[in-house]
C-alpha cells in the first residue's frame, strides 16, 4: 500500500534556506518601515508557495520583538476579492483604522477617515452653486 504525504502550506517563522533570503526580505521591509517618513503601503507579490506568508510572519516577529507602535496589516488579494480589489482594500483598511482609533480612544478622528474613504471610492461629491 502506498502512503500519501501532503505538504504543509502553513507559513514558517524561521528561514530554513541557507542564504536566508526570506529573512533578509523581512529585515529590509522592517528597516524600511522603521525609517522616518516611510508610512506607506508595501506590496509583496510572488507565486503560490514562494514564501510571501513566511516573510510576513518573520516581519511580524521583528515588529513585535521591538515593541514598536507599528501595526502590520496583511491584505491578501485572493482571499479578499469581492468585485473590485481596490474598493475592497479601501473598505477593509478603513475598518481596521477605525477599530484601532476606537481602541486608542480617538473616536473624534473616525469621521475624517470615513470621509477620506468616501472620497477614494468616489462617494463624496462637492459642488458650488453659481
Amino acid at each position: 500500500m502506498n502512503n500519501l504525504n501532503f505538504q504543509n502550506e502553513s507559513p514558517a517563522d524561521v528561514d530554513a534556506f541557507k542564504g536566508e533570503s526570506h529573512n533578509r526580505v523581512a529585515q529590509a521591509m522592517h528597516d524600511y518601515i522603521k525609517s522616518k517618513g516611510n508610512h506607506r503601503v508595501i506590496g509583496l507579490d510572488g507565486e503560490f508557495g514562494s514564501g510571501k506568508s513566511s516573510i510576513l510572519q518573520m516581519l511580524e516577529k521583528k515588529i513585535a520583538k521591538e515593541g514598536e507602535k507599528t501595526k502590520l496589516w496583511v491584505f491578501d488579494c485572493e482571499q479578499n476579492y469581492q468585485g473590485s480589489i481596490k474598493s475592497n482594500f479601501i473598505e477593509v483598511l478603513t475598518e481596521k483604522v477605525t477599530t484601532l482609533l476606537k481602541e486608542l480612544s480617538r473616536d473624534k478622528e473616525i469621521p475624517d477617515v470615513e470621509k477620506n474613504r468616501d472620497i477614494a471610492l468616489g462617494r463624496h461629491y462637492s459642488y458650488t452653486k453659481d
